[in-house]
């Protein structure tokens, strides 16, 4: 464990290789903005092996069973020395004789002699992002340890190459949200069940069994958290270590509690206090930034700021900002920059001494317009992937075959019910309706989505109990739009 935590610790893992490749899966992706990433720029190669590495394998170790079925390696894997192949799983495990999935595996091994201490898994999550598509990035960290420790990729159900989840409608934005996602869920028919990341722990298992693995270092991050706590929970007998960066637990799963936005309200104000003190010019100018910063939120929800400023990019906008407005699009940068953030406290000020021009200025560098219409490859982030494996994941305050109007009255009682200083500073309404309309099945394509995106995960997209149905998609989204 110890071993496995100090390699990890070299580096962060967003940031270990800068050209992170993807081709082998994707030739042409658009790269989501939400996957960690370094882009390539044109003309540069792809990144070369790291000097150490494992062993370079042709074929599955001997302890392999027949269950493990070795497969040609994608280009980029081969330059690793990996070895790669699939294990054939029930996709409904309730039903397995409604077939199977195909689960894609990337096997690095160890160089030294005798059988691997153990072998080291890896995910990020997503849900939706492939892992070995991230196999430089994973082989970077990892790398050092493969001189006793093997390195094992696994792609998730949906995800990657393991019958990727690809509905051309949804991750492209070829037609309007409503209707793409329903024949999304038509497409998927009666598997929209099967993408739960209980099942992909079940996955992750077999794979382990069919290569012949005792024991697994598991790294999870972000939303690998959760893959790493559902394994845990089922397998623990195998679990040697695990290592959690940045993960989402389980609490997060329960809607009905508001976890993210109770969060963002608290954890995010927490930041941008320890940021000013920890500045010497920011904390001598604002020796208590917890109550100015709790006089600008009340001072906006009273009445709103708006006027017009410039972006970073010289574009003039109309900004209105409430208190939701500077939740969502300045203290939570929607850019993920976070450039603003040690700006606020003086911008409060400006504003108390009856300039606004500075407050306003990081309103219009916060707004963007998020593009839902390409998600590029679906074989790197597949948009039908996250949304099937979040609707069987997630709980919410009201029954997935609720219509949409009961759906809204039992969220709206939820939210009544929290204690009220549950998101102190703000309000309940601004930090916990901003997702209401999206999560209700209500947003369609082309609105302003830094106060929706965080909802994508929570679509009442799959799996009415017991199941779903694309009629039962398609019902919900006419009363949507009446």
């Amino acid at each position: 464990m110890n071993r496995i935590a100090s390699v990890w610790s070299l580096v962060l893992l967003s940031a270990i290789v800068p050209g992170v490749s993807l081709s082998a899966q994707s030739p042409n992706f658009a790269m989501n903005r939400r996957l960690p990433h370094g882009a390539r720029k044109p003309g540069v190669s792809e990144p070369v092996a790291p000097l150490f590495r494992g062993s370079w394998a042709t074929h599955l170790p001997s302890s392999a069973t027949r269950d493990a079925i070795q497969a040609t390696c994608p280009v980029s894997a081969q330059n690793l020395g990996a070895v790669c192949g699939y294990v054939n799983v029930p996709l409904d495990r309730e039903h397995p004789e409604s077939g199977s999935i195909a689960i894609y595996f990337e096997l690095y091994l160890h160089s030294a002699s005798g059988p691997a201490v153990s072998a080291i898994l890896a995910n990020l999550g997503g849900p939706g992002t492939t892992t070995t598509g991230f196999r430089y990035t994973f082989y970077g960290v990892f790398g050092p340890a493969l001189d006793v420790h093997d390195l094992l990729l696994i792609d998730d159900r949906g995800r990657g190459l393991s019958g990727t989840i690809d509905c051309i409608a949804l991750q492209f934005g070829t037609a309007a949200f409503d209707p793409a996602t329903a024949d999304c869920a038509a497409q998927l028919s009666n598997a929209n069940r099967s993408y739960g990341t209980g099942d992909i722990a079940q996955d992750t298992d077999a794979v382990r069994a069919a290569l012949g693995y005792d024991q697994v270092d598991y790294y999870g991050g972000s939303y690998g958290g959760e893959d790493v706590t559902a394994y845990a929970t089922r397998f623990a007998n195998h679990l040697r270590s695990i290592v959690l960066d940045a993960p989402a637990g389980t609490p997060i799963l329960d809607q009905s509690r508001f976890p993210l936005e109770r969060y963002r309200t608290h954890a995010e104000l927490d930041m941008l206090r320890n940021a000013c003190s920890r500045s010497l010019s920011c904390a001598s100018d604002h020796p208590a930034p917890g109550p100015e910063l709790d006089a600008l939120v009340s001072a906006i929800r009273k009445k709103p700021l708006v006027g017009d400023a410039y972006d970073a990019n010289g574009n003039l906008l109309h900004v209105r900002m409430d208190e939701t407005y500077l939740l969502n699009y300045v203290i939570d940068e929607p850019t993920g920059n976070f450039v603003s953030t040690g700006e606020v406290l003086a911008a409060a000020r400006s504003y108390r001494q009856g300039d606004s021009v500075p407050l306003l200025r990081l309103g219009a560098e916060g707004f963007f317009l998020f593009d839902f219409a390409n998600y590029g490859s679906s074989k790197v982030f597949s948009y039908g992937a996250e949304l099937a494996t979040a609707c069987v994941d997630m709980r919410e305050p009201w029954d997935w075959s609720d219509p949409i109007s009961e759906r809204l009255k039992k969220y709206r009682e939820a939210l009544r019910d929290l204690p009220p200083d549950y998101f102190a500073p703000f309000s309940a309404k601004a930090a916990g309706e901003t997702y209401l309309a999206f999560s209700a099945g209500t947003v369609s394509t082309g609105k302003r989505a830094g106060t929706h995106r965080r909802s994508f995960a929570r679509m009442p997209f799959f799996r009415p109990r017991p199941r779903c149905s694309s009629l039962a998609i398609r019902t919900a989204v006419s009363q949507s739009r009446r």
